[in-house]
């Protein structure tokens, strides 16, 4: 059993998961005045709004945690009775193309906004050899016309398998 945090007063915390996907204000319905914390300590038996707001190219989910009330999960502002300590996460989840899977914050972290992210992902704008997606996946720099995949070597064991290894050297 979960007691009140200090006489008359309880804590109730919201987090944003992932931390980038967005914020949590969260507002105490007497005071009316909303604020982005993570944690607002309120009389007991005041009732607490949290709102999930999600930053550019990220939408919100749903509530976690035990604290979430069944069916009250996607629920956004999500309203709880401040009765003992509560703990709960709003989970973000990042926009990607259709096609690719590539995130809409990374294309527009790098300046790839020029046409559709649709085709943003899909052109070479570094003349790499890669398409933006690909350079995603292998972390490269989209922009950078050096930044390419390091060079690898195949070779093939005894037993038939193959060992690929990536230069470790290699500033590629």
């Amino acid at each position: 059993k979960r007691s009140l945090s200090r006489a008359g007063t309880v804590q109730v915390s919201g987090a944003a998961l992932p931390e980038q996907g967005g914020d949590v204000l969260v507002q105490n319905r007497s005071s009316g005045t909303p604020a982005v914390a993570k944690t607002a300590v309120l009389p007991a038996g005041d009732t607490v709004a949290l709102q999930a707001v999600p930053r550019a190219y990220y939408v919100f989910v749903r509530w976690a945690g035990r604290d979430v009330p069944a069916g009250s999960e996607t629920d956004n502002p999500l309203v709880l009775k401040a009765d003992q300590n509560k703990r709960v996460a709003a989970q973000f989840q990042a926009l990607v193309t259709d096609q690719t899977r590539t995130p809409l914050w990374w294309l527009a972290q790098h300046g790839l906004t020029g046409e559709s992210f649709e085709d943003e992902a899909m052109m070479d704008r570094n003349h790499n050899g890669l398409p933006a997606w690909m350079e995603y996946i292998a972390d490269l720099d989209p922009n950078d016309e050096d930044s390419r995949l390091p060079p690898l070597s195949v070779t093939k064991l005894e037993d038939g398998r193959v060992r690929i290894q990536i230069d470790p050297t290699s500033s590629g």
